[in-house]
Order: C-alpha cells, then structure tokens, then sequence
C-alpha cells in the first residue's frame, strides 16, 4: 500500500467516525429535549455511546472518534439544549465512574497485548516516536497561540508539556484489526509515548509551575 493509498483510507476511516458521530450526537442532542427525566437520559447517554461505536465499525469506520464527537456534541450542544442542573450533575457522575472503569480496563488491555512483545529491536522506534510527539506538540500549540495577545510564554510551556496522553490514544491503537500488518509497532509506540507522557510529563508539570512561578501569582491575585 502506497502513501497516497494510506492517506486515503486514514481519511476514510477518521472522516467516517466523525460523521457518524456528530449525526448521532446530535439526534440524541435533539431526542433529550423531548424529556426531563435523567435516568432515561442516561440511558440515552448509553446508547449513544455503544451505538455511535457499533454502527461505525459496521461501516468500517472509527468506532472510538465516533464516541468522542458523539461525546462532545452532546455533553456541550445536548446538555446546553436538553439537560436540566439535575440531569447535568448525575449524569456526569454516572459517566466519571463508568470512565474510570473504562480507564483501568484499557491500561489491563494494553498491558495483556504487550506482554509477549519483544522491545529489544524497538528502543530507537521508541524514543523517535517520543521526540516527534513532543515536537508535534509544540509546533501545534505554538502555532495555535501565536496571536493571542498576553498570553505569557510560561502558560505556554505549561500547556505545551501538560499535554498528557491516556486512554484514548491507547483505545484507538487496540481498535486495530489483528490482520494490520503493523499493529504491533503501533501497540508498542503508543503505549510508550503514553507512559512517558503519564510518568516523565505527569511527575514533573507540579515543579515545572513551581519553577516558573505560576503558583505564586496565583496566589496573588
């Protein structure tokens, strides 16, 4: 397969589940208006979720960008449209533990999927992997901040070296068919830049804003 051909179908598979997904967020978004009750409002919430990733892979699309902007649709346009102060409190309850379920379940998967994979030939995929993540991230959001005025280079070091990698990222690469010739690249790749992210990046945000003195202005103002 080409990179012309690669492109094509990465397009094909992400453009997919974004299509699918923001459809039926906003179906759902719509549905929920009708109702101001939150137990069936949750379950709504439920069958979005499974459904929006059910009906995408179906299709031979992205199951897991599906359920994000389905998410996104109707956690911002559905709970603005349809969902009451009730609704909005036990509903992200309900989904913070089914997250953290969810959370714990992927890492046990990864983990499973890792264990007979050899790392020896892998160290300098690894760390190139790492940097061109890191670099990707600063360009993006250098970039993106660019002409906002007033907006210090310290909140930018910040949010540039506080972008940490989770689940998600973890999700998409075990959504991968067995048959993907690379799978195993990306499982590995993926699940180094994660912990990198969660281990070097998560340990060391607190004494990066101390040495930068953010904390402190904090607590002047």
């Amino acid at each position: 397969m080409g990179l012309g051909s690669g492109l094509l179908l990465f397009l094909k598979f992400a453009l997919g589940g974004i299509l699918i997904g923001a459809i039926l967020g906003y179906l759902f978004s719509q549905l929920i208006r009708i109702y101001d009750d939150y137990p069936l409002e949750i379950a709504f919430s439920m069958l979005l979720f499974f459904g929006s990733f059910f009906i995408a892979e179906h299709f031979h699309v992205s199951g897991v960008i599906a359920v994000v902007v389905a998410g996104l649709i109707f956690g911002n346009y559905g709970a603005k449209i349809g969902m009451s102060e009730t609704t909005k409190m036990n509903i992200n309850s309900f989904w913070d533990v089914v997250t953290l379920i969810a959370n714990s379940l992927i890492f046990l998967m990864i983990g499973i999927e890792i264990k007979n994979i050899d790392f020896t030939d892998k160290w300098y995929m690894i760390i190139a992997a790492i940097v061109i993540v890191l670099a990707g991230r600063t360009i993006a959001l250098y970039a993106s901040v660019h002409f906002i005025k007033g907006f210090s280079r310290s909140w930018k070091a910040i949010l540039n070296w506080g972008g940490l990698k989770g689940s998600l990222s973890i999700a998409l690469a075990l959504s991968l068919p067995p048959s993907f010739e690379g799978r195993e690249d990306v499982l590995v790749l993926t699940f180094s830049v994660v912990l990198f992210s969660l281990l070097v990046q998560g340990l060391t945000i607190k004494p990066l804003v101390m040495k930068l003195g953010l904390s402190e202005k904090q607590k002047n103002v």
